[in-house]
């Protein structure tokens, strides 16, 4: 053989080695599938990062306190101020998002309402008007006592009765005779 055939064959056997390791990554990844935690690991896990997170907002709070007395003692109550400016402006947008979705189901509720009632429920809440138009809405039907069928159980009299209500009760009449 020559040196170019060999050399050939050696860059050949390279590549096939290389794709060997390739496979063996590959089937190694399939097998972190198979890995699974267990429920009491994981509730484990879970209450401990719980337990973190929430002393670390504790901490933070504690800092910002902190921060706040001593800026206090050092007299910088106009740093102070701009931070609660600051703070105050970011739940500004949020509270007149808030008064608008709160105005609009007020009002949709009061167009529930009588006309005459309206003005005097306006000063309401919205969950007030909410639990009023529910009492109104959800009124038990008055039940009918007077003795069923279609006459209303009382006994009828071809002779006493008008023209229109004849045609309207003939059937009753009809099975009181037989």
């Amino acid at each position: 053989m020559s040196e170019q055939e060999v050399k050939a064959k050696d860059v050949k056997n390279e590549q096939v080695a290389n794709q060997d390791v390739k496979t063996e990554s590959v089937s190694s990844n399939e097998k972190t599938e198979d890995y699974s935690v267990p429920g009491y690991r994981f509730k484990e896990l879970n209450e401990t990062k719980k337990n973190l997170e929430s002393k670390v907002s504790e901490l933070e709070a504690k800092i910002k306190e902190r921060e706040v007395k001593e800026a206090e003692e050092r007299e910088e109550y106009r740093s102070l101020y701009e931070e609660a400016k600051a703070d105050r402006d970011n739940f500004k947008a949020d509270a007149e998002k808030f008064y608008s979705i709160e105005q609009s189901r007020k009002d949709r509720l009061l167009e529930s309402f009588p006309e005459t009632l309206r003005e005097k429920i306006s000063k309401l809440d919205s969950e007030t008007l909410e639990e009023m138009k529910t009492e109104f809405t959800n009124k038990v039907p008055q039940v009918d006592n007077s003795g069923g069928g279609v006459s209303g159980g009382k006994s009828l009299e071809w002779s006493k009765l008008p023209p229109n209500e004849r045609k309207k009760h003939f059937a009753d009449i009809m099975r009181k005779n037989n």
